[in-house]
């Protein structure tokens, strides 16, 4: 289970080389707060098992996004671009250098979130990851992940 959370979040960080998103960017988004389930999680094209997801959470607050599995806990500072469509978010891990950024998108509906952010090339453009797509979906994460209640 500890490397299915490494897996989704954490796989090999390596400085990013595109260009940043507008100043718009905010350090958070309210409606993003909360506790949120994994229900699927899916990387480099290939959807994890059930039985690997159950269990992970991803706690957001104002600054932060947390991923945890049971007793453990891996931490990220955030900004989003609510002015883009779709809208932007970047991840930065505490345990990375700070030129070290995970480029994503977001999708809130109510109480849905998708969350698709890549380690590797240019930022994703939507949230559809396909095997095939060879580099484009190198180090690529999409999580869809429902509010706790």
């Amino acid at each position: 289970m500890r490397t299915v959370l490494l897996a989704l979040l954490l796989p090999a960080l390596a400085p990013e080389l595109i260009k940043e998103p507008p100043k718009e960017a905010t350090k958070s988004e309210p409606k993003l707060v909360g506790t949120w389930n994994v229900v699927t999680a899916t990387r480099e094209g290939v959807k994890f098992s059930d039985d690997k997801v159950k269990g992970i959470s991803v706690v957001i607050d104002g600054s932060s996004l947390t991923f945890q599995e049971h007793d453990r806990m891996e931490r990220a500072n955030y900004s989003v671009n609510k002015a883009l469509k779709p809208k932007t978010i970047d991840l930065l891990p505490d345990n990375a250098s700070s030129e070290v950024k995970l480029k994503g998108l977001y999708e809130l509906d109510g109480d849905s979130l998708k969350l698709v952010y890549t380690l590797k090339g240019a930022r994703p453009t939507d949230f559809e990851i396909d095997a095939k797509q060879s580099e484009d979906v190198a180090r690529t994460t999409l999580l869809i992940l429902k509010r706790k209640k």
